[in-house]
């Protein structure tokens, strides 16, 4: 089995120390020293149920293309150990009966199913009961000749025995097979992740509510959207939905669980990303999971990255040698070099810029003047990270600060000086979109110009940043 499933896994599972170790037989096999010494992580299997020719229903132009297309996706960019197919004729009801049982028999306590099914459904109002429609399907809607009901979908569902079933249903009132519920959204956070996996997950995402939704489906091509694009190693059913859902306009995707088949509260079916389809792209918010590299809560996996940013201030002088001093907007520009550890993101910058200030009197003796700096200084960051799309960042910018000054009175004289000066800048931001960031800042600046005369002033300004050039490092 493939080193990085090993790596992947051991994230999801690990508290503290992570023994591994591989079974051919049994898949990746994770054995978990705290809290349960007997939990396993078995094999990852899809089952696809697809159907555009129909015996006696109407044709539909795309569920076995869609589903082929998907199947082709997971597996080649997700770890997947089997996988069992039924397209047209072989997605009789017998067939799809046969494979159910088929994976009660098969699947152990400790593995994974995801089931696409597409192709008609069907929502007999008389019963308010959902239906499946196998290819040899009947017409009449009183004798249901063929038809599987979704009670006994569930039924067959419950009966299989694996931590963790997902189904993905795209087909007319799909949305009558789940229970919805009305709970917060959880945070995507490292207990988000350990509770989803730790917990029974009986869940479906549906392309429509109990309605009719269209023959060329606006969910598949959605749903193979965030598959090939995803580079989360961990892709769960909730961010499944949340991108899903977005792009769907012509019906409503549910997400919910299998009433009646043991699903417990706040599981939720995982995709493991493949280790050879990971590329150098990284989003914010990396997430901890224990050994290992951070685990992102959006974009793909970073260990370092680039920023460029540039902010405007107003700089509020304060102090004996800055009190007859006017301040004005400054700009400053940025540029860092960031690398995420467990505890955060790290920088090292270059800063430069204009700061600008002006007596407003001649309360000093050497009269009125203009005093124009350019900075060039180095700049260290910290920045927290986590869930949320917001962030705190701590800076300390020192370095030297070439100071222009200009006397405007009694004999006009222009001289430059250069002057050692530090700053301390808190700030408090937001990502925006996958690449920016716009945070509210304010810095403590203090110019250096002797022993008897600090110019200190107060800075208060917005900063926006662009992130690029991400890649990743081998531990």
């Amino acid at each position: 089995m493939n080193r990085y499933l090993i790596i992947i896994l051991t994230i999801v599972l690990a508290v503290s120390s992570i023994p591994l170790f591989s079974d051919g037989n049994r898949g990746v096999q994770t054995t978990v020293e705290e809290p349960d010494p007997d939990l396993k992580v078995g094999k990852q299997y899809l089952a696809v149920i697809a159907i555009s020719e129909y015996e006696q229903w109407i044709p539909l132009h795309s569920p076995v293309e869609d589903a082929k297309e998907i199947k082709d996706i997971i597996t080649s960019r997700y770890y997947i150990d089997k996988v069992y197919e039924l397209y047209d004729r072989e997605a009789t009801k017998a067939n799809i009966m046969k494979l159910f049982v088929k994976l009660q028999e098969e699947l152990g306590i400790d593995d994974s199913l995801l089931i696409l099914y597409s192709g008609h459904g069907h929502l007999d109002k008389s019963s308010n009961s959902g239906f499946w429609i196998p290819v040899n399907a009947g017409t009449d809607v009183y004798e249901q000749h063929n038809w599987l009901p979704h009670a006994q979908l569930k039924g067959l569902i419950a009966n299989i025995d694996s931590s963790h079933i997902l189904v993905i249903s795209d087909s007319c009132f799909s949305g009558d097979l789940l229970h919805t519920t009305r709970s917060i959204p959880p945070t995507i956070n490292e207990a988000y992740f350990k509770k989803a996996y730790f917990r029974v997950s009986r869940q479906v995402l549906t392309s429509g509510a109990a309605e009719i939704v269209p023959d060329v489906s606006g969910f598949a091509y959605q749903l193979k959207s965030i598959l090939r694009r995803n580079q989360y190693r961990f892709l769960d059913t909730l961010m499944m939905y949340n991108e899903v859902r977005l792009g769907v306009k012509s019906s409503i995707p549910l997400l919910g669980s299998l009433e009646g088949t043991g699903h417990q509260e706040g599981a939720s079916f995982i995709l493991f990303l493949r280790g050879d389809a990971q590329t150098d792209q990284t989003p914010f918010g990396p997430i901890h999971l224990g050994p290992g590299p951070p685990v992102p809560t959006g974009g793909e996996i970073r260990q370092s990255y680039l920023s460029l940013g540039i902010g405007i201030d107003h700089c509020f002088p304060v102090g004996v040698v800055a009190k007859p001093m006017d301040g004005a907007l400054d700009l400053l520009s940025q540029f860092h070099y960031n690398r995420n550890v467990a505890w955060g993101d790290i920088g090292i910058g270059l800063v430069t810029g204009i700061i600008y200030l002006s007596t407003f009197s001649d309360n000093v003796t050497t009269g009125e003047y203009d005093l124009l700096s350019f900075p060039l200084a180095v700049n260290l960051r910290y920045m927290t990270v986590g869930a949320s799309r917001f962030f705190l960042t701590a800076d300390l910018m020192f370095g030297s600060m070439i100071n222009r000054i200009l006397f405007k009175y009694d004999r006009p004289e222009n001289f430059t000086t250069f002057k050692p000066f530090y700053a301390p800048t808190l700030s408090i931001g937001r990502h925006l979109f996958d690449r920016w960031r716009l945070s509210v800042y304010g810095s403590y600046l203090v110019i250096m110009f002797d022993n008897d005369n600090w110019f200190t002033g107060i800075n208060a300004g917005l900063r926006l940043e662009y992130t690029f050039g991400w890649r990743k490092h081998k531990r």
